[in-house]
C-alpha cells in the first residue's frame, strides 16, 4: 500500500535530523512494535508513522492536548535515539509546532511516543493502522445505504479475498484487531463467516463492481455472532466440535490465569484424584493453540486424533532437543 511514510528517498535536511532522549520503557515498546507490526526494527520509520497517525487520528483540537505535553519533563531520559523526519512529518512541523506551543519537533516527538508507548497494545495497534487498513475498512462501513462495496483483502501469505465486513472487533474480545465479516477467496462462489487479523493483512482496496455482488453486500449478522461466542474472533473460520480434556490441579490453575485465545469450557468435572474433567466446544486449532504449553499438566481425552496431533507436536519437540550436541 502506498504510503509516504516511508519515503526516505531523499537527502535529508539538517534538521530532518532529529535526537531523542526516551525512557527505557517508551524505547523498548517502539522497537517491539516496530518487529511486531513491520517484521522489521525500522525504528525511525515506525516513529514518523506513529507521530503522524497519532496528530492525526488521536489529538483532538476540542481537549486541553497541551497538558500532557507539559508533562513531557517528567519522563526519564535514557536511550538516545537518531531518527529522520520524512517529508510529509517534516513539512507539517512549523503548523505543529504554533497549534501547540511545543519547543521543538524533538520535545513533540517525545511526549507523542512517551504517550504512545502507554497505551494498551490494542490502541497502540489502532494508531499504527489508523491511516491505511482501519481507515479503508471504516469508510467501507460507514458508506451511505446503497453504495457499501466489497472489499479486496490480501493477506501476507498472497491470498485474496472479497470480504463484506460487518465490523471490526472490539477490546474486550482480543488484544489485536480483526476484521470480521463474510468472505469468499477469489474464484469461489460461497461466503462464509471469517475473520482477518489487521497483522496478517498485505493490502485492502475497496473492490470494483460486479455484476450479482450487490446481492451479498450489506447482509445482516446471519450467524456470525454466535460463532464469535463459540470459537472467539481469531477462530471463527473453523469448524467447532467437542473436546474433552483432563487438567491437573496446577493445570487447572494455569487455564483459571491464562487468559488470552482461553476457550470456554461448557462442563465441568471435579475428579476423586484432585484433577479436573473439562468438555469444550471450540475449534481444533484453539484447542492446539492454547494447551500445547499445559505440557503433563493438560491431557486431551478425545478425539483420539486431536490427542495424537499434541502427542506428536511434543515428540517431535523432545526428538529435535534428543538429538542436540553441544
Amino acid at each position: 500500500m502506498p504510503n509516504d511514510h516511508y519515503n526516505y528517498s531523499f537527502e535529508p535536511k539538517q534538521e530532518q535530523r532529529q535526537h531523542l532522549s526516551l525512557s527505557q520503557y517508551a524505547s523498548d515498546t517502539v522497537e517491539n512494535d516496530s518487529i511486531t507490526f513491520t517484521g522489521d526494527k525500522n525504528v525511525s520509520g515506525f516513529i514518523n508513522r506513529i507521530v503522524l497517525n497519532y496528530n492525526m487520528y488521536v489529538l483532538d483540537d476540542t481537549a486541553d492536548n497541551q497538558q500532557w505535553f507539559d508533562t513531557n519533563a517528567g519522563y526519564s531520559k535514557d536511550v538516545t535515539r537518531k531518527i529522520r523526519l520524512n517529508n510529509t512529518l517534516y513539512n507539517i512541523f512549523d503548523e505543529l509546532t504554533e497549534l501547540y506551543d511545543i519547543s521543538s519537533p524533538a520535545t513533540f516527538i517525545k511526549a507523542i511516543i512517551e504517550n504512545y508507548s502507554r497505551k494498551t497494545l490494542f490502541e497502540r495497534e489502532e494508531i499504527y493502522y489508523a491511516d491505511d487498513l482501519i481507515k479503508v475498512i471504516k469508510e467501507n462501513l460507514n458508506s451511505p445505504k446503497g453504495s457499501k462495496r466489497l472489499l479486496k483483502v490480501t493477506t501476507k501469505k498472497h491470498e485474496v479475498f472479497l470480504v463484506d465486513a460487518l465490523r471490526i472487533s472490539d477490546s474486550y474480545e482480543s488484544p489485536f484487531h480483526y476484521l470480521l465479516g463474510y468472505s469468499k477467496r477469489d474464484g469461489e462462489d460461497e461466503f462464509k463467516a471469517s475473520s482477518f487479523r489487521l497483522s496478517n493483512i498485505a493490502d485492502i482496496t475497496v473492490a470494483p463492481k460486479s455484476k450479482g455482488m450487490s446481492k451479498v453486500i450489506g447482509r445482516k449478522d446471519n450467524g456470525l455472532e454466535d460463532i464469535i461466542k463459540t470459537n472467539g474472533v481469531p477462530y471463527v473460520l473453523g469448524d467447532s466440535r467437542e473436546f474433552i480434556i483432563r487438567l491437573t490441579n496446577r493445570g487447572k490453575a494455569m487455564y483459571d490465569s491464562i487468559f488470552h485465545l482461553r476457550p470456554k469450557y461448557t462442563d465441568i468435572t471435579r475428579n476423586p484424584d484432585g484433577s479436573f474433567t473439562l468438555t469444550f466446544h471450540c475449534t481444533e486449532r484453539q484447542i492446539m493453540n492454547y494447551f500445547t504449553n499445559f505440557c503433563d499438566e493438560a491431557l486431551i481425552l478425545s478425539p483420539e486424533s486431536t490427542r495424537q496431533a499434541m502427542e506428536e507436536k511434543y515428540r517431535r519437540g523432545y526428538e529435535s532437543y534428543k538429538d542436540i550436541t553441544l
